[in-house]
């Protein structure tokens, strides 16, 4: 039997993510609702690198923000992609001359946010490329 600790499943992700920069304060924070991005920002004239997905597959994902390693994870509620306007807000945190490199995982609602997400940057100015992932693993069929 597995038990489960939840105060209300409303507000589910948004205290996974709390309690995630409560254990490691020292590597990530919150950057905005659902965005968890690194303690210590990296030098402008890097590039960024963002990802977004949905939750409950932790530390996956935003277990990657860090040192050498992510800029920022836009995350969305458990198993559902990100809406495109947090990703949008995430690539404005980020905007930066020499750009952001933003990792799409293959799934069709992180896909779909990610275009309308870099549409919008388009729009605006924001230099955005994308890399889609082939990360899924099938269990075989017998």
């Amino acid at each position: 039997m597995m038990n489960k600790f939840i105060n209300d499943p409303d507000n589910l992700t948004a205290e996974l993510l709390e309690g995630y920069v409560m254990a490691y304060s020292n590597q990530v924070a919150i950057g905005g609702e659902n965005i968890i991005v690194r303690a210590h920002a990296k030098a402008e004239d890097k590039v960024a690198v963002i990802t977004l997905g949905g939750s409950g597959h932790e530390p996956a994902l935003s277990g990657f923000v860090g040192d050498g390693m992510l800029d920022c994870s836009v995350v969305g509620d458990i198993f559902a992609a990100p809406g495109a306007q947090r990703l949008f807000q995430a690539l404005q945190m980020f905007k930066r001359e020499v750009g952001i490199l933003l990792v799409v995982l293959n799934h069709s609602g992180d896909i779909m946010s990610a275009n309308m997400a870099c549409q919008l940057a388009e729009r605006t100015g924001i230099k955005v490329k994308t890399i889609l992932t082939h990360d899924d693993i099938s269990a075989g069929l017998d």
